[in-house]
C-alpha cells in the first residue's frame, strides 16, 4: 500500500479506461482514478501529502503546488527549454525538482 489514499488523474479517457481495466483485480478500495489536467490536480480531493508527476511540465504547475499540505512532498519531471518533445533521455539525465511545502 502506497498511502492512506491513493488518487490518479488521466489526462486521456483511453488511458482512463485501460488503468481502470488493469488495476480492477486488485480490488483496491484506496485508489480513486478520475480523467482531468493533471497540471490541474485534483482540488476536492486535497490536500495531499505527495504528488507523483509522470509527465514532463516546463515549470511547476501552481496548482498541484496550491493542493500540497504543509510538510507535503511534489516529484515530477521537468521539460528543459530548448529539448524537443520528441527527444528520448536517460532517465538519470532528465531534469526533475522536488518541492516541499511547509
Amino acid at each position: 500500500m502506497v498511502g492512506k489514499d491513493l488518487d490518479e488523474v488521466a489526462r486521456g479517457q483511453a488511458l482512463l479506461e485501460r488503468a481502470r481495466a488493469n488495476l480492477r483485480a486488485l480490488r483496491l478500495s484506496n485508489l480513486r482514478l478520475s480523467h482531468g489536467d493533471g497540471a490541474l490536480g485534483l482540488e476536492k480531493a486535497a490536500p495531499f501529502d505527495s504528488i507523483v508527476v509522470a509527465a514532463a511540465a516546463p515549470q511547476l504547475p501552481a496548482a498541484l503546488l496550491q493542493q500540497l499540505a504543509p510538510g507535503g512532498r511534489m516529484v515530477l519531471p521537468l521539460r528543459s527549454p530548448g529539448v524537443p518533445r520528441g527527444d528520448e533521455r536517460r532517465s538519470d539525465r532528465s531534469p526533475a525538482i522536488t518541492a516541499r511545502k511547509g
